[in-house]
């Protein structure tokens, strides 16, 4: 992001662009599996939160299984009552940062991957955990789903959602008082009392809202911001659009980390690509303070690895294989190191 592209690597890149109206629709087959196997990113909640249903839509079809929508339950902290219309609209916000992770309409179905949302009381329930749905527990009062109906919006939210925690370590848990198997967890809704969130009913006038909802959320669909613990292995459809309220600074950074999840580029379908000049010298021009202190960790690290040096010699570490397989040494005793302007330097 700080030098100048080659023509053949800009070639690529524009490679990996996907037009949706000159290519396959991301609806139709084969191009359906591929991107269903891939995270999908985006830089802003306004294309986020109508992914995830998107996505889960397309999930529930190819897998032959009724999709579910949970409504949320928003309340004013005071006396003030919501209208329908407000409800209607509530339901509706967008940035789940906002309404303490908790989705105005929580799409589920059975075999759905979903991850974990906010953090739960219940040990190992960490915000982010990716599970699979097994089981929903109806309310006793949900009126019978009509037969054959592809999708149901539930008037009551469920008692609980049983999921598996798709990380085998979990397989020998299970809490107590819940008679399911070892790393399987109920979901149950949950008030977010504590983060109240800030709803406009009207302009200049506002509300605080308290919402119950099931802590769970489509899995693969995520902001930049949560994409960047992942590894995208099996591919990444970023949506690269500048949000009109994103400094071009904040956009240069949010490019990097987005393109970085991918580990090549033939497992990126790049959607909204900026110019050329946005990939060279753009976070230089737009963000010098981020720059600036990624040269000051980058000196840091060579005065670390002189003064680590040293004491690998004074120690006669230098002839032990295992020290210079974990360093990384060459053949010819040279330690190489990556810097995070992408060059390669010989220390």
């Amino acid at each position: 992001m700080g030098t100048a592209m080659t023509d053949a690597l800009w070639a690529q890149l524009q490679s990996r662009v996907y037009e949706v109206q000159q290519q396959q629709d991301l609806q139709t087959a084969p191009s359906r599996g591929v991107f269903l196997r891939a995270y999908w990113g985006a830089l802003a909640w306004e294309q986020v939160a109508r992914l995830q249903q998107l996505r889960a839509v397309l999930e529930a079809e190819d897998a032959g299984e009724r999709l579910y929508f949970v409504q949320a339950i928003d309340k004013p902290t005071g006396d003030a009552a919501l209208s329908s219309a407000q409800v209607s609209a509530a339901l509706q916000h967008l940035n789940m940062t906002k309404t303490g992770y908790l989705i105005g309409m929580c799409p589920l179905f059975l075999g759905m991957e979903v991850r974990i949302s906010r953090i739960l009381p219940e040990p190992l329930l960490t915000r982010e955990l990716p599970c699979i749905v097994r089981r929903m527990e109806l309310h006793p009062k949900e009126p019978p789903t009509p037969p054959g109906a592809a999708c149901v919006v539930l008037q009551y939210q469920p008692l609980g959602v049983l999921v598996e925690v798709a990380d085998s370590d979990y397989g020998q848990f299970q809490v107590p008082g819940d008679d399911v198997p070892k790393g399987h967890f109920y979901v149950r809704p949950v008030f977010n009392k504590q983060s109240a969130w800030v709803f406009e009913v009207a302009p200049k006038q506002k509300l605080r809202l308290v919402r119950k909802q099931v802590p769970l959320a489509p899995q693969r669909v995520l902001t930049h911001f949560g994409l960047q613990g992942i590894t995208a292995r099996s591919g990444l459809v970023a949506f690269l659009n500048q949000p009109p309220w994103m400094k071009d600074g904040d956009y240069g950074l949010a490019l990097y980390v987005m393109l970085s999840r991918a580990t090549k580029l033939s497992d990126l379908w790049l959607i909204g690509v900026p110019e050329r000049p946005y990939f060279e010298g753009f976070l230089h021009e737009h963000n010098k303070t981020l720059v600036d202190r990624m040269s000051l960790f980058e000196r840091l690290s060579v005065q670390n690895e002189q003064a680590a040096e040293k004491y690998i010699q004074k120690l006669l570490w230098r002839g032990n294989a295992y020290v210079n397989r974990t360093l990384g040494v060459s053949g010819t005793g040279q330690a190489k190191r990556r810097r995070l302007t992408g060059k390669t330097a010989v220390a």
